[in-house]
């Protein structure tokens, strides 16, 4: 509201809203709880991430770190998008060298946590596990990153065409790519099936709202 510059020390996660008690310092507006309600949930991820692979002796030390940096960025875009309904270029397409970074560093994130997984679809351009993992990472992060990108915009041209309006946004093809980059195609494969899933039994309990709305509306 006043467009105060934010202390540093105001700005610490979960201790900042309680030591101001959700006001802002200068023009004491409230904020409301999202802030602290975003700052605990993303500890919770946090610790989640921290009783996983990433911090066994098979994974470079880097992996959990990247994991993280992936988790905070990907619980940004979903706060942004269900507020805004956009998704932040920064994080879908910062995310693709990002995920082809994590690749090279903390190449668990497509061999596996013993590091003897051949990511899916390298094996097509005849890649073996006896080839230096930088390479076997760096073909299953660009691989990943580039199907996953035609991919979506083969669904979004094809039934933007036959719904005769915008099926598919581009903040999701750029999503879906720097996932293939971060996790390869076996990856972004699952975030698609799973993100369907999800989307089909939201998409079924908001019918079953608009019937019960509907139903009560008669009655009324």
């Amino acid at each position: 509201s006043c467009k105060a510059q934010i202390k540093w020390h105001d700005n610490l996660p979960i201790l900042g809203y309680l030591i101001l008690r959700g006001r802002c310092r200068s023009c004491k507006v409230g904020y409301g709880p999202g802030y602290m309600v975003h700052e605990i949930v993303l500890a919770g991820l946090f610790v989640l991430a921290g009783e996983t692979w990433l911090v066994s002796q098979q994974a470079a030390p880097t992996a959990l770190l990247f994991a993280l940096v992936a988790l905070t960025a990907l619980w940004i875009a979903t706060a942004i998008d269900w507020e805004h309904l956009i998704l932040p270029d920064g994080i879908t397409l910062g995310g693709i060298p990002f995920g082809i970074a994590a690749a090279v560093l903390a190449p668990s994130f497509h061999l596996g946590a013993g590091l003897d997984h051949l990511p899916w679809g390298v094996d097509w351009l005849g890649i073996s596990l006896a080839d230096p993992q930088t390479k076997i990472v760096l073909v299953s992060a660009i691989l990943g990153s580039s199907i996953s990108w035609a991919l979506l915009i083969g669904i979004r041209v094809l039934f933007s065409y036959i719904l005769r309006q915008e099926a598919l946004g581009l903040g999701d093809v750029k999503y879906l790519a720097a996932i293939g980059a971060f996790l390869g195609l076996e990856g972004a494969a699952w975030t698609l099936l799973i993100g369907v899933f999800a989307g089909a039994v939201l998409g079924l309990l908001n019918i079953v709202r608009m019937i019960w709305v509907v139903a009560h509306r008669r009655r009324q």
